[in-house]
């Protein structure tokens, strides 16, 4: 079942409020542990509000500026055109990293799962259907059992590794693809029919390696392997 809701955060009278697509329900077992990682990557109260504050607001993405979009295109899908923060979703630790916020309003998900981290409360907040299922102050979190061992640092070098290697393979075989339809070209211009077979094997097994690279991101992006994380 694909479960459906927003993430966000609140500082002053500003509230922040972010898409999620699927696996909402588990935001309160992704979130609590990277508010735990950016606590302890920050350690004092300003600095972790202020990196918070620092995060800009995308309101239109047609109007997004080509350095915003070459800053995060770790975070963009490139199998779907314009989702440029597809991987920020469920993840303070990518908006940080990200810089900036797709904003969706919070009105959106009366009926789903919401997780708020209330920064003039300075506590975490889980609702289903408007309803408070679960609430933490920060101190609380901090000293929760089963926390992330990885630090801050450890898990955004880890994803930028991850991201230039699976970037590498991506463009290393859609160029082989180039080559290996200009071949099928040449074979068919040439009426070499037993050649042109050939080359649509070998076609078809290099369009399912490209598949593959992008099914394996979606698995590196997931918070919960990120985070070093046992899921039940």
């Amino acid at each position: 079942m694909i479960h459906k809701g927003i993430f966000g955060y609140i500082i002053g009278r500003k509230k922040r409020f972010m898409y999620v697509e699927n696996d909402a329900n588990l935001l309160w077992r992704i979130l609590v542990r990277e508010i735990y990682v950016i606590m302890k990557h920050f350690v004092k109260k300003e600095i972790f509000l202020e990196a918070f504050k620092k995060i800009k607001v995308i309101k239109d993405i047609k109007l997004l500026k080509s350095s915003v979009i070459e800053k995060c295109k770790i975070f963009t899908d490139q199998q779907e055109e314009h989702n440029y923060f597809k991987y920020c979703q469920s993840s303070f630790i990518n908006l940080l990293e990200a810089g900036h916020i797709l904003l969706t309003n919070d009105d959106d998900f009366k009926q789903g799962f919401c997780f708020i981290l209330d920064l003039n409360k300075w506590e975490a907040q889980f609702y289903k259907d408007s309803l408070l299922i679960k609430c933490a102050s920060i101190e609380e979190i901090m000293e929760f059992e089963e926390m992330p061992a990885k630090s801050y640092k450890e898990i955004v070098l880890e994803m930028r590794d991850k991201f230039n290697s699976y970037s590498n393979n991506v463009n290393e075989t859609e160029l082989e693809l180039k080559k290996l339809y200009k071949l099928k070209d040449d074979a068919h211009n040439q009426c070499a029919l037993n050649i042109e077979e050939k080359l649509d094997k070998i076609i078809d097994d290099t369009k399912w390696k490209l598949k593959e690279l992008h099914m394996n991101r979606r698995v590196f992006y997931n918070r919960l392997i990120a985070l070093d994380l046992i899921e039940d």
